[in-house]
C-alpha cells in the first residue's frame, strides 16, 4: 500500500512540475517584459514557486475532502443500485441467529 501511494503522490508531483515547465515557456516574453522592468530572478522564481505551491494545496484540499465524502458514504457506494432495498430479517433476529465463531469441542470420555 506505501509503495502504491508513493507512486501516485510521485506522478502527481511530476504532473505539477510538467505543468510549471510548460507554463514557464508560455510565459518567457512575460518575464522577459518583469525582468527589463526591473524584477530580480529570484521574484520572478518566487511567483512560479507560489503557483506550484498553490496547485499541490488545492489538490490536496480537494482529494481530501473526497476521500472524507467517501468513507461517509462507503456503506451507499458499496450497496449500489440496491441501496433502497430492506433486508427481510430485521438486524436484530439476524445478529441473534447467527452461528458461533468458536466452535467447542468434548473430550472424548
Amino acid at each position: 500500500m506505501f509503495i502504491i501511494l508513493t507512486l501516485i503522490v510521485a506522478v502527481a508531483a511530476f504532473n505539477i512540475v510538467s505543468a510549471q515547465v510548460m507554463v514557464v515557456t508560455d510565459k518567457q516574453a512575460d518575464i522577459a517584459i518583469l525582468r527589463t522592468l526591473g524584477a530580480a530572478p529570484s521574484s520572478v522564481m518566487a511567483i512560479f514557486m507560489i503557483q506550484g505551491a498553490l496547485i499541490g494545496i488545492i489538490g490536496t484540499l480537494i482529494g481530501v475532502v473526497g476521500g472524507v465524502l467517501l468513507a461517509l458514504n462507503v456503506e451507499t457506494v458499496r450497496a449500489g443500485d440496491r441501496a433502497h432495498v430492506r433486508h427481510p430479517v430485521p438486524r436484530q433476529e439476524r445478529l441473534l441467529h447467527q452461528r458461533p465463531a468458536v466452535r467447542t469441542c468434548r473430550a472424548p470420555t
